[in-house]
């Protein structure tokens, strides 16, 4: 399965908690609402996937996220 319908399934409690997907693209899915955002990014050469989780930024401010890293199993 490739990665952004599966992410897409995984993650679509977002999309009934109020975030919109922005964003879809083979390896990175991005959900918003006005005040957080939701970054989901594989790497498909280390099956890593990171989540970052941040809030909007202020007009004029830049964007600021931490990240959750889950790396694939062996």
């Amino acid at each position: 399965m490739r990665f952004p319908g599966a992410a897409k399934r995984a993650f679509s409690f977002l999309e009934d908690a109020g975030f919109r997907l922005v964003r879809r693209d083979p390896d990175q899915l991005q959900y918003e609402t006005p005040q957080v955002l939701v970054t989901i990014e594989w790497d498909a050469r280390s099956g890593e996937l990171n989540v970052f989780l941040g809030l909007q930024p202020r007009k004029g401010g830049t964007r600021d996220a931490f990240s959750f890293v889950s790396r694939q199993a062996c």
